[in-house]
């Protein structure tokens, strides 16, 4: 795939993130507290596969379009 080609997916793979923490906020509010883990689980089903394998198939190839590579850097202790 050509890095043009790479930059326009990860965006798209970014706008996931909006809808899928709104589908989460709606499970917390639900009376129904197994049912809301059985969703959310769906959910991060769905996240899984946009950021784990869809992601990391374009970092795999453009690891400097990985928008998560200084993320990490700031939540890991310092040794």
């Amino acid at each position: 795939m050509d890095k043009k080609t790479a930059e326009e997916l990860v965006k798209a793979v970014l706008l996931f993130g909006t809808p899928l923490n709104t589908l989460t906020e709606i499970t917390v509010k639900m009376d129904d507290k197994e049912e809301a883990k059985k969703l959310r689980r769906f959910i991060g089903e769905i996240m899984a596969l946009v950021t784990i394998d869809l992601l990391g198939s374009i970092v795999e190839q453009y690891p400097e379009l990985d928008p998560y590579k200084d993320y990490f850097k700031k939540i890991t202790p310092e040794s």
